[in-house]
């Protein structure tokens, strides 16, 4: 339980830190940041997407070899 209470001690120290972060942040910077992150998300996407495509290939190369 001591564990646990000091985890918990632990992740609202970062999760204040974290807050005075982003309160620092002016408009522009925060604005930037939101871009990148999007861009983030986009890149994650599109990295989800080309794991379908190449798990498709690879089913219809190993369809082909059957053949």
């Amino acid at each position: 339980m001591i564990c646990v209470q000091a985890g918990m001690d632990e992740l609202r120290r970062q999760v204040h830190e974290h807050r005075c972060v982003v309160a620092a942040l002016d408009a522009s910077q925060h604005q930037r940041l939101s871009n990148i992150l999007a861009q983030g998300d986009l890149l994650t996407n599109n990295v989800h997407l080309a794991e379908k495509v190449q798990n498709k290939c690879r089913m219809l190369v190993q369809r082909l070899v059957k053949l």
